[in-house]
């Protein structure tokens, strides 16, 4: 009977000592709560883009180099995550991928162009 009772001894003694320390369930649960925080907290920031304007004016300053020096200037367009290629013509026209938008004789974008772009010469 004395091992019985020193088992049921320790039996009362791991109960009585307090655990410290987290369960894994508990951290599976915060990492979710941070993850939908996060994530809430990410489709309320604005976009970073160029405005519309930005980008008239760098297909206006590629027209104009065009223009100028007499060669073609290409500009490298991204509209949303689509890279498309406009070429300003020593001509003054601007050749581009109909998805651009971009009207051929003046350069100027047709519709609302939410995007950033690069000038490669």
């Amino acid at each position: 009977m004395t091992a019985r009772a020193s088992f049921r001894d320790r039996r009362a003694m791991r109960r009585q000592r307090p655990r410290a320390g987290v369960t894994l369930i508990e951290l599976l649960v915060v990492v979710v709560v941070l993850g939908l925080v996060s994530s809430v907290a990410m489709l309320a920031m604005p976009r970073r883009s160029a405005p519309p304007d930005d980008t008239a004016h760098r297909i206006a300053n590629a027209r104009t180099q065009a223009l100028r020096t007499g060669r073609p200037v290409s500009v490298v367009l991204q509209l949303d995550t689509v890279f498309t290629l406009a070429t300003a013509m020593p001509d003054g026209s601007v050749l581009a991928d109909p998805a651009a938008r971009i009207e051929r004789l003046t350069g100027q974008p047709l519709g609302s162009i939410d995007s950033t772009s690069q000038v490669r010469r």
